[in-house]
């Protein structure tokens, strides 16, 4: 039986790593990073330098991370 912390880290490598090459599978986790743990990467400006991309390319990429794995369906 899994505990809720397990099952929430299986969560998250399932995100980084489905479908993801390595390079992806790396984007990924920053971006997961900076939505859970803003203060871990810092500001947009800098997820975007270490992402070798514009700010607005994160804000994009953000945007389908979300829409992609983190969105939940509503509840009809």
């Amino acid at each position: 039986m899994q505990n809720n912390s397990t099952k929430a880290v299986r969560e998250l490598l399932a995100i980084i790593t489905t479908d993801a090459s390595e390079r992806e599978a790396g984007r990924r986790a920053l971006l997961l990073a900076f939505v859970i743990a803003p203060d871990l990467i810092g500001t947009q400006n800098e997820l975007a330098k270490r992402l070798g991309v514009s700010r607005v390319r994160v804000t994009q990429l953000l945007t389908e991370l979300k829409g992609k794995f983190l969105m939940k369906p509503p509840i009809n």
